[in-house]
């Protein structure tokens, strides 16, 4: 199995983002708060030299979250129990300690302090061809 961590929040892993392959399968994965919310975005098989658009939510309010691939439709689940929020590092790449790193390039990475709807996805998405800068205006 191979392991490419892309996003890691450390504080028990309160957010984690990763793709693994293994036995012919593709997944990214996003694990928020120690494995109480696991969600596992499967996809064929990854083209070479080919960028993804990867992204994950969580709201700590609803305990809500969910992982698009591409524009994808989302797979999305509720976390078992309650979500501590912690103060800690964001790791880009790799986790501290880890022997797996990321295998490729991350051309951005975007934060954003709320749950971005589903037309904002699909703005920075552009069909396929990204969009950097502003988000549409509400």
């Amino acid at each position: 199995m191979t392991t490419q961590p892309f996003v890691w929040k450390t504080s028990n892993d309160l957010y984690r983002l990763y793709y693994y392959s293994g036995g012919g399968a593709h997944f990214y994965e996003f694990v928020v708060g120690g494995n109480k919310l696991v969600l596992d975005y499967d996809f064929s098989s990854p083209l070479p030299l080919s960028w993804h658009m990867v992204t994950c939510w969580f709201d700590s309010t609803t305990g809500g979250g969910g992982i698009a691939l591409n524009n994808q439709a989302p797979v999305t689940g509720t976390a078992l129990s309650t979500v501590t929020l912690e103060f800690a590092y964001f790791q880009l790449g790799a986790n501290n300690g880890s022997a797996n790193s990321l295998n490729g390039l991350l051309d951005m990475v975007s934060l954003h302090p709320y749950v971005l709807s589903s037309n904002e996805r699909t703005y920075l998405y552009n069909n396929g061809s990204g969009r950097i800068g502003r988000l549409l205006e509400s």
